[in-house]
């Protein structure tokens, strides 16, 4: 999973992980740059990519999300992107 924060143009956060993530677990993305404070949330934009393992995993999701709010999804490379 990836995602990056933008003020306006600036990149101003970026994230890379690997997930393993079993039912009973929570987790969430966090982060902080000192170099952006008192941003307006109009000022900002999203955007996060999963990458699915295998196929089967990319259809199940794709199936249900590609075009819809906000998701697009990729067969090249079995990624969902999501961006707001």
């Amino acid at each position: 999973m990836a995602g990056e924060l933008f003020q306006q143009t600036a990149l101003i956060l970026s994230v890379t992980m690997t997930l393993i993530v079993a039912a009973e677990n929570t987790w969430w993305i966090t982060g902080f740059n000192s170099n952006y404070l008192n941003v307006q949330a109009r000022d900002l934009s999203a955007t996060y990519v999963i990458y699915f393992p295998n196929p089967e995993m990319y259809e199940a999701f794709a199936g249900t999300w590609n075009n819809i709010s906000g998701w697009s999804c990729n067969p090249g490379n079995y990624s969902a992107t999501f961006g707001f």
